[in-house]
């Protein structure tokens, strides 16, 4: 393989990798923002099956509260926003895939760059033999 040759697969493996990386990027914040609205919407769930009103203080509302346990309102939070909780995994394992796309590609940059060092040692190694020998002949 000629160096260009190299050339060129490095070019194209450096925009997949910056596509990838983009597309790591984009899911990774994406994946933050919804667990962030999980956690607020769980919250917001777990208030609501306790009795909870929050716009008071809680401290207030003792007499109000249900009797369930923390596990059922912690069940009642969890059934309620089960979808969601779906959506989120699944961008979470999207978020892993694209990483692993990335960490790949990186890898084969690497493995390019390798063999384009190795070529290129080839052919100055070459050079070095044809130059030794055109010295000697004109000894």
């Amino acid at each position: 393989m000629t160096l260009d040759e190299f050339n060129k697969l490095l070019y194209d493996a450096t925009e997949d990798l910056e596509e990838a990386s983009q597309e790591h990027l984009r899911l990774g914040c994406e994946y933050s923002l919804a667990a962030g609205q999980y956690e607020t919407q769980y919250a917001i769930a777990y208030a609501e099956s306790a009795g909870l009103d929050l716009s008071k203080p809680v401290h207030l509302q003792r007499e109000k509260r249900s009797k369930g346990t923390v596990d059922e309102h912690s069940a009642y939070a969890k059934n309620k926003l089960a979808v969601e909780c779906q959506q989120i995994v699944t961008l979470k394992h999207l978020v892993e895939i694209w990483e692993g796309r990335v960490k790949a590609i990186t890898t084969k940059i690497s493995a390019y760059q390798s063999m384009a060092s190795n070529e290129r040692g080839q052919i100055a190694l070459v050079q070095a033999q044809e130059q030794a020998a055109n010295y000697a002949a004109r000894r």
